[in-house]
């Protein structure tokens, strides 16, 4: 099966060459086989690690962690950026029997492999249990390393998941609101007080501009 994907445009600019140029150091870890340097994301970083993608599914989340523990801990000195990309809840779902396990009630858990739509959304469960768990490591190392207050983190997602809403399941092949509301969380600095939901739209792009600000 052939897949066509577009890069990169070559005359983007993007955050990671606005930053590095400004002295900071910028690296990129990544699970999805979309997002493998190939595609022109790297630009701009100094590090890119997409060397365990080996297929669709891409790379486990325990995998993206432990890079990024080690890349921030090759250097504590100098302002960085570093972009994750988690891919578990992805399908795929494969997710490790022990977040299944948390989040899916056992009369719900499929025996091989997942057919109705409540074992499916069960899986999607566990994925993102899995990706929360590794996460939650990440973001306990910055605390061990004091650099958790000082760091701004902004979590995102590219995409929802259709799972039964429409008569449909998955994604990429229409533009209702299960696909198309996503997360996006910050955490404020030290010294601001959340603020909680915003009213107003925003959008993945708007990430950029705010960042820089």
């Amino acid at each position: 099966e052939q897949i066509r994907a577009r890069g990169l445009g070559a005359g983007e600019v993007t955050l990671a060459e606005r930053l590095r140029d400004a002295g900071w150091r910028t690296g990129g870890v990544v699970a999805g086989p979309w997002l493998k340097a190939i595609f022109g994301l790297a630009r701009g970083f100094d590090d890119w690690e997409d060397r365990d993608i080996t297929s669709l599914n891409g790379s486990p989340a325990k995998a993206v962690t432990n890079a990024a523990i080690a890349w921030l801990d090759a250097d504590r000195e100098r302002p960085f950026l570093l972009f994750l990309n988690y891919f578990d809840a992805h399908s795929p779902f494969y997710p490790p029997a022990r977040f299944v396990n948390e989040v899916v009630p056992p009369e719900e858990q499929p025996k091989g492999e997942a057919k109705t739509l409540t074992e499916i959304s069960g899986l999607y469960d566990a994925e993102i249990r899995a990706m929360d768990f590794h996460i939650g490591r990440l973001l306990d190392h910055l605390r061990e390393t004091d650099r958790y207050d000082s760091t701004f983190i902004v979590a995102v997602a590219d995409h929802g998941e259709l799972l039964g809403e429409q008569n449909a399941t998955g994604h990429g092949a229409s533009l209702f609101e299960p696909e198309l509301r996503i997360p996006l969380l910050v955490k404020p600095l030290p010294g601001e007080e959340p603020r909680g939901a915003r009213s107003e739209p925003i959008q993945i792009s708007d990430v950029f501009p705010m960042l820089l600000s």
